[in-house]
């Protein structure tokens, strides 16, 4: 056996029933199998080792049209281990595959993973996940709530060559686009452009035309959001007709590609009116995000409470570095603030390592406290 494995896209069944245990998610010309964080963290060792699976996938077409996957099988035979044995029911045998220059889902897999080219572009699902993620990051900082409330979304494509599980696949894409929407984001959305709708008796299109008619009276994006409703509904009958085969895959590709027009319209539609960029938007939210988080009050005797005295002074300079070294005494780092009414402010780091040096001690057992020492305003 070479350096790829073919395997029936089958295989991912099982994972895709437990998404509390692993995450399968997929693109146009790829696909990536992990197990979740928290499902890992829960496991003993020996259940770790069994259970980890880190596999990337892409997918080859037989001349029937059919798709397999093709497996990078040092991912699944090395890192994956435990899944081994029940990948290899799946195991495709056969050398009937559509040429390389025909296949272009798997030439641009076979560039990107086994060539290493990464001018290789991502595919629609990755592109409309990014639209959704600067429209959240715009929206947050224009409004304090995201348009979309959902949570790492993922966007599986059709499971299967056929009109069912081409309409399962939007009835997933539905819950993203539609039901992800968020109606108190709607709400204070349309406050903010002027625009106030009551979202919470509505359903979400239908509250969000209220706030950016122009935007979803377009067709280019009133277009594809009905299709993908449309699909979903046809997936929520309890009865349906048979499955009939479709080329579920290709025609769910260009069903992405039109989605990712429409959520490219919102976003420049949206920083248009709101005067506001969605890349800038985005990193600042990304940075308020990451700040720590202050988990109880100082306490009153500590000098960081005097760090209040810099609320209303303009700061003209400041100086940075580490403080000279004293005998016996931790290092540190050292700022310097110099405000415009001739005041400065230190802030250095106080330890307790002094203390420890006697008795065995874990991380938890060591405090650093900030130093904070001020030299009055200039007398005038």
């Amino acid at each position: 056996m070479g350096i790829l494995g073919f395997f029936e896209p089958h295989v991912l069944a099982a994972y895709r029933e437990q998404p509390d245990k692993f995450r399968v998610t997929t693109d146009h010309f790829e696909g990536h199998l992990t197990i979740s964080t928290e499902y890992y963290a829960r496991l003993d060792d020996r259940g770790q080792d069994e259970e980890y699976i880190n596999v990337r996938f892409g997918y080859r077409t037989l001349r029937n049209g059919e798709l397999k996957l093709a497996v990078f099988l040092p991912d699944l035979l090395d890192k994956s281990k435990g899944h081994a044995v029940r990948w290899g029911a799946f195991l495709v045998k056969t050398d009937d595959w559509l040429d390389k220059d025909q296949d272009e889902r798997f030439s641009l897999w076979e560039r990107r993973y086994i060539d290493g080219d990464w001018s290789v572009d991502n595919g629609p699902a990755f592109h409309l996940l990014e639209e959704i993620r600067l429209i959240n990051g715009l929206t947050a900082e224009a409004t304090g709530r995201r348009l979309f409330a959902i949570h790492e979304p993922n966007i599986p494509y059709p499971a299967a060559q056929n009109t069912h599980r081409y309409e399962d696949a939007h009835r997933e894409l539905y819950g993203v686009l539609i039901d992800g929407l968020d109606k108190t984001g709607i709400e204070r959305l349309g406050d903010r452009l002027g625009r106030p709708t009551n979202a919470q008796s509505s359903k979400t299109r239908a509250a969000l035309a209220e706030v950016l008619p122009a935007v979803t009276a377009d067709p280019v994006f009133a277009g594809p959001i009905e299709n993908v409703s449309e699909q979903r509904r046809r997936a929520a009958h309890k009865v349906r007709p048979p499955a009939a085969p479709i080329p579920a895959f290709e025609q769910f590709t260009k069903d992405l590609q039109l989605c990712v027009a429409a959520m490219r319209l919102l976003r420049s539609s949206l920083e248009r009116e709101l005067r506001m960029d969605s890349k800038t938007a985005t990193g600042r939210q990304s940075a308020l995000a990451h700040l720590p988080q202050i988990g109880r009050p100082a306490e009153p005797n500590c000098s960081i409470n005097d760090a209040a005295g810099m609320v209303g002074k303009t700061v003209a300079k400041v100086e940075f570095g580490f403080r000279h070294d004293i005998e016996r005494v931790h290092q540190s780092e050292l700022l310097i603030v110099h405000f415009t009414d001739g005041s400065v402010m230190s802030i250095d780091t106080g330890c307790n390592a002094g203390n420890l040096r006697d008795r065995a001690h874990e991380p938890q057992d060591f405090r650093v406290d900030f130093r904070i020492q001020w030299v009055p305003p200039t007398l005038k």
